[in-house]
């Protein structure tokens, strides 16, 4: 008897290397400097939006790409980097990255990266065939990212802290 795994759902939650040398401080101020530029153009039903061109964005998805092909032997082809924020009890909306409308240019994977804020939960739900609404609660932290299946919606649940909450939202399809 072979049994064929059909697919794969996953997540994979990290620090990033010390040497990986990526600077939150410069990340943080994009983000800010970006909301400030295009407040008006930004996503009105979830928040996120566009961030100027910054070489940390670069290095960041180079060093998340790295370990992946060098663990999971595929490469990965960056689609979008977005910035959102969360104010003091401020969370985001539940969402995925799937256009149903074109599914071709649709990420095959997101990466939540934490530039800045300490307080919440990233919710990834799933369900396993009859098992429905399982979740997995990774709890938010400045440096971690986490990659997963970008048709997996998500959440970050309520940010407690005085701080604004920092992250990046990063799609890429396998190559």
């Amino acid at each position: 008897m072979k049994k064929k795994v059909l697919k794969e759902t996953f997540f994979i939650c990290e620090s990033l290397p010390s040497q990986a040398n990526i600077q939150n401080d410069v990340l943080a101020q994009n983000i800010n400097d970006s909301y400030i530029r295009i407040e008006h153009k930004q996503d009105k039903r979830f928040k996120d939006f566009h961030l100027q061109y910054q070489q940390n964005h670069t290095w960041l998805f180079q060093t998340i790409n790295n370990e992946f092909s060098l663990n999971f032997n595929n490469t990965l082809n960056l689609i979008s980097v977005r910035g959102q924020i969360s104010r003091q009890n401020e969370s985001t909306i539940k969402r995925n990255h799937i256009d149903l409308n074109d599914l071709k240019s649709s990420p095959d994977y997101t990466i939540i990266y934490f530039v800045k804020g300490n307080s919440g939960d990233l919710i990834l739900e799933y369900d396993d065939h009859r098992v429905k609404n399982l979740y997995q609660s990774i709890p938010v932290k400045e440096g971690k990212y986490v990659l997963f299946n970008s048709s997996l919606n998500y959440y970050i649940t309520e940010n407690k802290n005085k701080d604004i909450r920092k992250h990046l939202i990063i799609n890429c399809q396998k190559i």
